[in-house]
């Protein structure tokens, strides 16, 4: 079905868009009828609507302008940051009003991090989202209220969109709290995602970062980090799992409420000796109260006795995210790792 083309008349541009495209005729006030059968098209639909955007917030045609918005943000490239980005993030900025009641614009930043993140839920609606995350990026001092939403709030949705905006603000242990969330974040679905957030702008450094979680002194932290490094998918990972396959369960802490199988034999030989004397005077002798104390020598040997199950889970995980980062199953023998994964680099 062929649609008649409405034009976007704007100070800088004027650009053809399908109506298809356009909310609707009546509705876009910022719109006319063009010329019958124009098959002019757009040299940038993003520019397009977001111009349209601006119109229709102008004349107060919120719905619309959402909708525009929505066309803008689907016209974007992926993970590119091109000067319509910039200018639609300025614009997003500007929606303060109608995302925030007005009571709460001069509230405490604790309260009005609470309110943005209060309508954050499943399937919203995208543009409403990205606004509220360029709201919450630019909110001043609100690095730790924003970190206390990511760690506790009851609500996964909430929480990624508080991740979201920390990792985009200033300063690198934004960043690597949001690394540190791929580990310890209780949900699955919140660990993946942190994953896709990062992973287009991951760097070794950031490699290194979430390694150390491979010598955590919980099994659990261990196996969420090789599965972070095997979806970061930076090569530089796998000698930092290679390395820490023979030792995947040395020293490691119970997870199973503090109780371990622990257990100690001593080999001692007891040697009494005098260490003193108390010297008590009486009216016609002294005498001397001899202090005997006991010296210890020898061996004391203790134990904790650690599931080879365990080891065995661990080493499966580290042997999975080798395999993702280098298309080669490295078997489940650690000590020819480094040997396949030379080969695979080949």
């Amino acid at each position: 079905m062929k649609y008649p083309l409405l034009v976007a008349i704007t100070l800088t541009a004027m650009s053809a868009i399908s109506t298809a495209q356009a909310p609707s005729r009546h509705q876009t006030m910022a719109t006319q009828p063009a010329a019958n059968q124009t098959r002019a098209a757009s040299t940038n639909p993003a520019f397009t609507q977001l111009q349209l955007a601006k119109a229709a917030h102008k004349m107060g045609q919120h719905a619309v302008m959402w909708q525009h918005l929505d066309l803008c943000l689907k016209k974007l490239p992926a993970d590119q940051d091109t000067p319509i980005s910039g200018q639609l993030r300025n614009f997003l900025a500007q929606l303060e009003p109608l995302l925030l009641d007005s009571k709460l614009h001069q509230a405490r930043t604790k309260t009005r991090v609470k309110a943005l993140l209060k309508p954050v839920k499943v399937g919203q609606q995208r543009s409403k989202a990205a606004a509220i995350q360029e709201l919450l990026v630019r909110e001043p001092r609100a690095d730790a209220v924003l970190r206390e939403h990511a760690r506790k709030n009851a609500s996964h949705t909430r929480r990624l969109m508080a991740l979201a905006a920390i990792d985009r603000r200033s300063g690198e242990s934004n960043h690597h709290f949001v690394l540190r969330t791929a580990v310890v974040d209780r949900s699955e679905h919140v660990r993946k995602k942190v994953i896709d957030l990062v992973r287009t702008n991951a760097t070794d450094n950031d490699v290194l970062y979430v390694a150390s979680g491979l010598g955590h002194r919980s099994a659990r932290v261990r196996m969420r980090t090789a599965d972070a490094l095997g979806s970061l998918g930076r090569k530089s990972a796998i000698d930092l799992l290679v390395k820490a396959g023979p030792v995947a369960a040395a020293g490691l802490a119970s997870d199973s409420g503090g109780t371990k199988t622990r257990g100690h034999v001593a080999f001692l030989t007891q040697t009494s000796y005098i260490r003193d004397f108390n010297v008590e005077v009486a009216s016609a002798a002294f005498v001397a109260d001899p202090q005997v104390d006991v010296m210890q020598e020898g061996a004391v040997l203790d134990a904790t006795v650690m599931s080879m199950q365990q080891q065995r889970t661990i080493r499966r995980y580290y042997q999975r995210a080798l395999r993702q980062l280098s298309g080669k199953d490295p078997g489940r023998d650690v000590t020819k790792w480094a040997q396949k994964m030379n080969q695979a680099r080949k």
